[in-house]
């Protein structure tokens, strides 16, 4: 960039600006944490968490968008923006201990319908994340105006802006999920990144006192690449709304499927986020490099969409190969590296492209969108509350609609005409040819069609799910059952004749884990998990015991077992939905538990269940599911809660595994 581009002490101000990229992952990532601790980590509880989030940044963009332009020192009052994210991260903690207690309150008094109670939800979290959501938001108009100080230079600024702000999110991701909540814990975590926002803030306003303040908005280039007022203008401002769309619908398909190909389903979100933030900053930083002197926009726009929905189409067959790949990179790093370390690299490599291309795309929307310097934070900040927004209704839509109605692999292939079709409209509006323009909608119509014919009709490739369906043809395996629901994904095998017995036994897996089934192995854990906690609870008590509460429903057995004792009442929480379809094919084991009036199948996570409930336990039992899956009910807050909900004499049972258990992990 030229010297009369920017402003001086510009270098500085990207460092702070990938700084506070990192800052803004770190409290996303701290902050979910702690909300699914009062809202529970249901995918809706945490699809509501995100909305709320981003939403906060959509209207922090447009709000302060429109302000950023009037403003003779936006460095400053980014600053000031800074300075209240990091003020408010330090009261977080009492503010959720605080929203614990209402939650609570409202939920155990009211007893409110599953509906209300998300709405209830929805309320408190916009109410938490308003705040901090908006100031960040604000954060990138208020840059782009100080550090672009020419039109021809938007696009390269706002590549180079968007593309170190998106990679810092990379490093806070990556250093909260794996290094500080680990070492250090989450609130020294989050009071760490309060610390660093208030120093950015402060570097941010000495380097704006030393800046001369400007004597008004620098002038317009006579000619913007597109027009005001023009047609073109708003199909920029709804393409931006569809790839953010597309890009979190991705996001959420992709998360999906690699959980079935790394050793624990916990490595899925962060591998994914991972990988698309660093291609989309990696992206964001070739278009500031190379692509800022493309002289039409608009075309190249049209390009990228259509390069992307080809290969996140490409990826439904690179995933079915990912356990090759894995493989093939285990023997090349050697064994010890795990792997996990090789599933993420894998995954990384399958979806890189795709990532890197949508973020090449961002900045190219800010260019051809901005008309006019004094008008570019209103610009920026539009563009990206459109493309945020967008973003919301990308993860709620494919949480929640598509993965249940259509699965992952249509999911993908309907998206990856989206992004075709956006494409192919963004290349209609340059075309000066009625020919060229009536075979780019013929195209456009021909594709949706095909995407709508294999999204009604594509059976699901079996080599895409589990590490068991590689071996189907080989010992036999069969599936008995497929099925897809909001929270996971559930799959049952029929297993090949036992060598000892000639039984073809089943196993129900969700995510591509082992959870439960009938091989005599499984059948003993879940015949101990049923019957010794009521056995122990009549035995020091004289009594049969009255309510148990289980987690998780897996093959229904320990359930069954439950039930078989003189106990009026068995709540089950079951976080996916999916297995009520899978439980006829194991009614050999657990006795039509589903159809026993004692049973009473309650689809949400069983720490939230236990935080709202008015009820209290005679038995609570555990799920036998490895804390590498499920990492929540291992806590101390979770046996602290079950404890306040057990009766007087009650008893707690937990499944604790001794495989892949270190000594510090038992301790």
């Amino acid at each position: 960039m030229s010297r009369s581009a920017v402003r001086p002490g510009a270098g500085t101000v990207l460092v702070v600006f990938f700084l506070s990229g990192a800052c803004a992952l770190v409290y996303e990532t701290v902050w979910q944490k702690m909300l699914c601790l009062v809202f529970g980590i249901t995918t809706y509880a945490t699809a509501t968490i995100l909305a709320a989030f981003m939403g906060g940044l959509a209207l922090g963009s447009f709000l302060f968008g429109r302000r950023a332009d009037a403003v003779d020192r936006p460095l400053r009052a980014y600053a000031l923006l800074e300075a209240g994210i990091g003020l408010f991260a330090l009261l977080f903690p009492a503010i959720v201990a605080g929203l614990m207690a209402l939650f609570a309150g409202i939920a155990r008094t009211f007893e409110p319908a599953p509906f209300v109670l998300a709405l209830i939800r929805l309320v408190l979290c916009v109410g938490v994340l308003a705040i901090p959501a908006v100031l960040m938001g604000g954060t990138l108009p208020f840059m782009a105006r100080f550090y672009v100080r020419s039109l021809n230079q938007v696009g390269k600024g706002a590549g180079a802006l968007y593309g170190l702000n998106t990679l810092g999110g990379v490093a806070g991701c990556f250093l909260a999920g794996f290094v500080l909540m680990p070492g250090i814990g989450t609130r020294a975590t989050l009071w760490g990144a309060a610390a660093v926002n208030l120093v950015l803030a402060a570097i941010a306003w000495w380097i704006d006192r030393g800046a001369p303040e400007e004597a008004g908005p620098p002038a317009v280039v006579p000619e913007p690449p597109v027009a005001e007022g023009d047609a073109r203008l708003r199909l920029l401002f709804a393409g931006a709304a569809v790839s953010g769309f597309c890009a979190l619908a991705y996001e959420v398909l992709w998360t999906r499927t690699i959980s079935f190909f790394l050793p624990s389903s916990l490595y899925a979100f962060p591998t994914m986020l991972t990988s698309f933030l660093l291609g989309s900053g990696v992206g964001s930083l070739l278009y500031a490099r190379f692509f800022d002197r493309w002289r039409r926009p608009v075309v190249l726009l049209g390009v990228l969409q259509i390069l992307i929905g080809a290969s996140a189409f490409l990826t439904l067959f690179q995933f079915s190969k990912l356990s090759r790949l894995s493989a093939v990179l285990s023997s090349l790093v050697g064994a010890g590296q795990g792997p996990s370390g090789t599933g993420f690299a894998s995954s990384f490599l399958v979806m890189f492209v795709p990532c890197v291309l949508m973020g090449i795309a961002f900045p190219a929307i800010a260019k051809a969108f901005t008309g006019s310097v004094a008008r570019l934070g209103r610009s920026i900040g539009s563009l990206y509350a459109m493309n945020t927004l967008g973003c919301v209704f990308g993860s709620v839509l494919a949480g929640f609609l598509i993965i249940p109605a259509m699965g992952v692999v249509r999911g993908v292939t309907l998206i990856a005409a989206m992004n075709t079709v956006l494409g192919l409209l963004f290349l209609f509006s340059e075309m000066r040819s009625r020919r060229a323009r009536a075979f780019a909608a013929a195209l456009a119509v021909a594709l949706l069609a095909t995407g709508g014919v294999l999204a009604a009709s594509w059976k699901v490739p079996p080599a895409l799910y589990g590490r068991k369906f590689s071996r189907l043809y080989t010992d036999g395996d069969t599936i008995a059952y497929y099925g897809e629901s909001v929270d996971g994904t559930i799959t049952v095998t029929e297993m090949g004749h036992h060598p000892y017995d000639g039984v073809r036994y089943r196993d129900i897996e969700v995510d591509g884990v082992s959870v439960a089934g009938d091989p005599p192995v499984l059948r003993t854990t879940q015949k101990i998990q049923g019957h010794i906690p009521l056995m122990l609870f009549k035995a020091s008590t004289g009594r049969d015991a009255e309510r148990a509460f289980i987690l998780g429903l897996g093959s229904g057995e320990a359930s069954s077992c439950i039930a078989l004792h003189g106990v009026k009442a068995v709540d089950c929480g079951e976080l996916v939905a999916a297995e009520v379809g899978a439980n006829h094919l194991f009614h050999h084991v657990n006795r039509r538990i589903l159809e026993n009036p004692k049973f009473n199948l309650i689809l949400n996570d069983a720490r939230n269940h236990l935080l709202t409930t008015t009820r209290t336990y005679d038995i609570i039992q555990s799920d036998s599911v490895h804390p590498v899956v499920a990492f929540n009910t291992y806590t101390k807050e979770y046996y602290e809660l079950c404890r306040s909900r057990l009766s007087e004499r009650g008893v707690f049972s937990t499944w604790i595994p001794i495989y892949h258990f270190t000594e510090d992990d038992m301790k």
